[in-house]
């Protein structure tokens, strides 16, 4: 809702909203769709955000009038789009969100800070102090910006006066790395498929791993003579660039099913298979072979794991965590001179729990007055203890002192009030 409108005003547009779940996956396709539109009228394109992309005008020597219009027709299958030129990405991001073609510095000055995407806060912040455009921003000093209100505020400015590094590039094709293979003779057995399945995948990783990517996601189908083909999805924690270890945990999925290379029917073989690298992530470091001594990769886990689902059953695996207990007083644990090392937090148990009296907690020996407290937090107590699913609040609090306290509410009481379970200094 915009300041200033009313009421009526604002059911009217939200009654052509079209409310849509998140999708990561939609959102990436549109993005390429977007940009291969884009490819048609430019070479160079970077996208921006979801709904903002930098293009560079072309070909060179044509009006600018004629090529905006062209970009908005391009893209119009989703939606209104804005063009704006500019020397540099804030003029024209400010010239479209205006309406305007061409952004001039001029033009920028009064525009409002949001025109250079800075936070909510630091937009608030800025206000607080009497700035509300891009001019006043301008005036102030820049280093004098960076130590009150942080380094993206002095980025900002900088983008103001002409100091922007965002500029389009040319993109490189990021098509779904794919192998397929018709079978010549008909298979029946597994050993067979995982013989020829072996350098179908060296050959699948074999960009991805050029770019320093990993597979998280595959996709194998299974092409069969009668039947329709049979796909299985395999998804994995850590991405994957050694052959070996990807054939492993297609292994092990496959040998998870009851019959993995059909639905029973011996009649019914095999005559081809198609992998599809889906989503891809950076590899980090580079991992060796998953059977050497030396070895240390992280994805042999998740063969491991798929292994003991398949004997055991989904639902036998729990994927474990850093924090060994889930309740923080749990997690407590007394320091002796150094502090404690790991997910467990150094705090001292404080037995019995100090009740909190108003704004005060008395805590070694003496009242303390609560100076701040920060934000409450929902914790899931451990229900293994007793068999009861129960939900603690805790809360952080700094104690005259300093000291630094661990607050819960205790359930008991009417209204709820708050208690001291555990302190560090």
């Amino acid at each position: 809702m915009r300041p200033g409108q009313t009421l009526a005003a604002a059911r009217a547009r939200c009654a052509a909203l079209d409310s849509r779940l998140l999708d990561p996956g939609a959102l990436a396709r549109a993005r390429r769709e977007v940009i291969a539109a884009l490819l048609a009228l430019t070479p160079r394109v970077a996208p921006a955000g979801d709904a903002r992309f930098w293009a560079e005008p072309s070909p060179l020597g044509e009006p600018p009038e004629r090529w905006a219009r062209a970009v908005a027709d391009a893209l119009a299958p989703w939606g209104e789009a804005r063009v704006g030129l500019g020397a540099w990405a804030a003029l024209a991001f400010a010239a479209a969100r205006e309406g305007a073609l061409h952004g001039t510095p001029a033009a920028l000055d009064r525009a409002p800070l949001d025109a250079l995407e800075l936070a909510p806060e630091a937009i608030d912040t800025l206000r607080t102090l009497g700035v509300r455009d891009v001019g006043a921003l301008k005036r102030l000093d820049p280093v004098a910006l960076g130590v009150r209100l942080g380094p993206a505020v002095a980025a900002a400015r900088r983008r103001a006066t002409g100091e922007d590094p965002r500029i389009p590039w040319t993109p490189r094709a990021d098509d779904a790395p794919h192998v397929e293979l018709a079978l010549d003779d008909e298979l029946d057995q597994l050993e067979p498929l995982l013989f020829l399945l072996r350098p179908a995948l060296a050959r699948l990783l074999r960009a991805p791993v050029g770019r320093g990517e990993g597979v998280t996601a595959l996709r194998l189908r299974l092409d069969r003579e009668r039947g329709a083909p049979l796909t299985h999805a395999i998804r994995t924690a850590h991405p994957i660039g050694d052959p070996s270890t990807l054939l492993e945990l297609v292994r092990a999925r496959l040998e998870a099913q009851p019959d993995p290379t059909g639905d029973g029917d011996a009649r019914d073989l095999l005559t081809g298979f198609a992998i599809t690298a889906l989503e891809r992530a950076p590899l980090g470091d580079r991992t060796g072979d998953l059977f050497g001594e030396a070895a240390r990769d992280p994805a042999a886990r998740e063969v491991a794991l798929a292994r003991l689902e398949g004997r055991f059953g989904d639902e036998a695996l729990a994927r474990a965590t850093r924090v060994e207990h889930a309740s923080p007083v749990a997690r407590a644990a007394w320091t002796q001179g150094e502090p404690l090392r790991g997910p467990s937090h150094p705090w001292r148990v404080h037995d019995p729990p100090a009740p909190m009296r108003g704004d005060t907690v008395h805590l070694l020996g003496r009242p303390r007055r609560v100076v701040r407290r920060a934000r409450v937090e929902r914790a899931l107590a451990p229900w293994w203890d007793d068999g009861v699913v129960r939900v603690e609040r805790l809360a952080w609090a700094e104690l005259e002192g300093p000291i630094l306290v661990l607050l819960r509410e205790r359930r008991d009481s009417s209204p709820p009030r708050w208690e001291a379970i555990a302190w560090v200094d």
